[in-house]
């Protein structure tokens, strides 16, 4: 099939006037497609979604642990903290400037929030922020990844519900 793309392409370029220059002969190198090939994949055990929930639920625990609040918008997950809540500081720092920009966080493709807590606490701390919970790429049974604007409809919606003006 890419072979034959590629004859047309090379076609349809001289037609239009354009020098193509030909190459030496190459019979035995196969063009590599990767994103045509078939895809090679691998199962994972039932076992490696039953660790990704506890790690989830651990870090559920120590959230809830350390003064923050999970809330729910639209089918998405999401975790919130005020800044002024200076009880319970995150890994207790505190920061003198408190008027800083809220925070929000999104991790990245892994196990979850939990792999990225120690940052996003230090991060946090003194400020007000929130944490997005992304399960189509934190390694769970979510096959149901939301679209870029249900995303993004969604933190705004979290931004006026807390009445936030500006975030980092």
């Amino acid at each position: 099939e890419m072979d034959i793309l590629i004859e047309r392409t090379v076609e349809w370029t001289r037609r239009n006037g354009a020098e193509m220059k030909d190459g030496p002969p190459t019979p035995n190198i196969r063009h590599i497609d990767f994103t045509l090939s078939p895809l090679k994949h691998i199962h994972r055990p039932l076992l490696w979604y039953a660790i990704v929930f506890l790690k989830a639920k651990i870090c559920s625990m120590v959230l809830t642990f350390l003064g923050w609040q999970r809330y729910s918008y639209a089918g998405m997950v999401y975790w919130y903290r005020h800044g002024s809540d200076a009880g319970r500081p995150c890994l207790g720092l505190q920061h003198d400037d408190q008027a800083r920009l809220p925070i929000f966080c999104f991790h990245g493709i892994s196990t979850g929030v939990f792999l990225y807590l120690p940052m996003m606490l230090r991060l946090c701390a003194g400020r007000t922020a929130f944490i997005l919970e992304q399960p189509h790429i934190s390694m769970s049974l979510d096959l149901s990844p939301p679209t870029r604007e249900k995303v993004l409809d969604t933190v705004h919606a979290i931004c006026r519900r807390h009445r936030v003006a500006r975030a980092a």
